[in-house]
């Protein structure tokens, strides 16, 4: 009843196997193991289905969670997970670190749609006054739109320019081209309560009139309650 054991000193050669049938797996386990799924393709199996794929190019993970643990006691120390480019030492402003998409299917069954994405870049590679910026993209009306970038220590929403903050921590809101008013509002969720449920509203708009000045308006349910001109 000795374990069998495959011994050489050159190289063994095997069948391609499949999912169901890895041609390397185990004698009590013989749906689970390593085996040649194409050209330079190799994949790894459990309970005779596809869990990961490794390609020149890629790794594919089939499975509906993906985790990372840490067992060190500890309290400072935990997963980790790191995207790196390392290009030594030929980054550049602009250059993107690493991206995380998220992709499923539209009505055409177009599979890799990218719904959204977080991508990190460099906004200044010089030493000693290094700045990184976090992209967010998300599909709007078919096309991928950047929504936000986190650029240094300012948060910039509808614009990837960074504007003068002073040297403390900043947010940026800028319209959109056509836009001539944007709101903040903080709403209720009962719907019996008022037409729009805004609770209480702060709208920066601009004239109609000829002169084109700005207000920031305050409103409530029932619409504008004052106004100051900018």
């Amino acid at each position: 009843n000795a374990t069998p054991m495959v011994l050489t000193s050159s190289q063994g050669q095997f069948a391609d196997g499949s999912e169901s049938a890895p041609s390397h797996s185990f004698l009590n386990n013989t749906d689970m193991g390593m085996y040649r799924g194409a050209s330079n393709t190799l994949r790894f199996a459990t309970g005779g289905t596809e869990r990961i794929e490794v390609q020149s190019s890629q790794i594919k993970f089939t499975v509906p969670t993906f985790k990372l643990s840490e067992t060190d006691g500890d309290a400072n120390a935990g997963p980790i997970f790191i995207l790196q480019r390392d290009n030594s030492a030929s980054e550049d402003n602009g250059d993107i670190l690493g991206e995380i998409q998220f992709q499923g299917s539209d009505s055409a069954n177009t599979t890799n749609t990218e719904y959204s994405t977080i991508h990190s870049k460099i906004s200044n590679v010089s030493n000693t006054v290094e700045e990184g910026t976090l992209v967010f993209k998300n599909m709007v009306a078919g096309s991928s739109t950047e929504v936000m970038n986190i650029k240094g220590n300012t948060v910039l929403v509808g614009t990837s320019s960074q504007e003068d903050v002073g040297t403390g921590n900043g947010i940026v809101i800028q319209k959109k081209s056509g836009q001539t008013a944007m709101a903040f509002e903080i709403l209720d969720d009962d719907t019996s309560a008022d037409s729009n449920n805004v609770l209480v509203g702060l709208r920066f708009d601009q004239d109609n009139n000829a002169d084109g000045a700005a207000f920031i308006e305050f409103q409530d349910s029932g619409g504008v309650i004052g106004s100051i001109k900018v």
